[in-house]
């Protein structure tokens, strides 16, 4: 028995020195089987570039096919491929991480501090800021545009005029409905602006003139605010030719719906209402009056015109 015991521990001591004797004699020694492969998972998972050079040509080039990249080459070829492969992939991986979305329980520290800042720097009374409402844009206005027919028997005529539309009547304008616009004889536009002919007429001083002079500006008609002007539809009208035009003045106030539907329009500066003389003829005539313009024509020409 103790025989056997003295030839076990002879035994023991001869594969210590053994092994002493192989670690300590370089370029002999060889990693087992199981010691090579963490090496190569390591080198497979994206470890430095001394990883891979430490590789066999068979590790690299298996290493390579597992990834679909071409295998030959020597073997420094292969083992910078490799790396450049394990550097792209951990890229990717990396960037992925970055764009996955945070869990539904978890916010961003970032944003814990600026909410804390916030509430630290607002007053206990203080309701949370909500976001501002972004006003609409209000959509552009149309500019009023002014047209002149030509020749003097033509009219004046105010489009996309909606916002100076009680301007424009009280300046003695007519609404046009089938040319959806504001009319005004031209010649006497241009009496009215001292320019001569139609042809003078800008757009700039014809709206001048609406926003400026109120041409047919009801209470300054005489009689619009008199206590009598009840009863004044009775009074006789006064009706003059002067300078082409037909004037009517006197007590205007009462036929002011008709002289208007009769064609007629209000000059505030002469304070009377105002046609020219040749359509006043023409209307005369249409009526199965006199066409020659005289008081008891052109008062019967008013006083049987329906209001419009």
């Amino acid at each position: 028995m103790v025989g056997m015991l003295r030839l076990l521990l002879l035994a023991l001591s001869v594969a210590a020195c053994v092994a002493e004797r192989r670690a300590s004699t370089p370029g002999k020694a060889s990693l087992a089987p199981s010691a090579a492969a963490p090496s190569l998972r390591m080198s497979l998972r994206g470890g430095t570039a001394t990883d891979v050079s430490k590789m066999k040509l068979g590790e690299l080039q298996a290493a390579l096919k597992a990834k679909g990249l071409p295998t030959s080459g020597v073997k420094g070829d292969l083992a910078k491929r490799l790396q450049e492969a394990m550097e792209n992939e951990a890229e990717r991986a990396e960037a992925d991480t970055l764009k996955r979305p945070l869990p539904l329980d978890r916010t961003p520290v970032e944003d814990e501090a600026k909410r804390a800042r916030s509430e630290e720097s607002a007053g206990p009374g203080d309701a949370p800021r909500q976001p501002a409402t972004p006003v609409p844009a209000s959509p552009p206005q149309l500019t009023a545009k002014v047209l002149v027919d030509p020749g003097s028997d033509g009219l004046v005529r105010v489009q996309y005029s909606y916002q100076i539309k009680d301007k424009l009547r009280k300046a003695g304008f007519a609404f046009d409905a089938a040319g959806k616009a504001w009319t005004f004889p031209a010649q006497l536009m241009a009496d009215k602006l001292g320019v001569g002919s139609p042809q003078g007429i800008t757009q700039e001083a014809v709206l001048g003139l609406v926003e400026r002079e109120h041409l047919m500006d009801l209470d300054a008609i005489p009689g619009a605010s008199s206590s009598a002007a009840a009863g004044a539809a009775e009074a006789p009208l006064a009706v003059a030719v002067e300078g082409g035009n037909v004037r009517v003045t006197g007590s205007t106030y009462p036929h002011r719906d008709r002289l208007r539907a009769a064609g007629f329009r209000w000059d505030a500066p002469a304070q009377a209402w105002t046609r020219p003389e040749s359509e006043v003829s023409d209307a005369l005539a249409a009526a199965g009056l006199p066409s020659e313009c005289t008081q008891e024509a052109v008062q019967t020409m008013i006083e049987t015109t329906e209001p419009a």
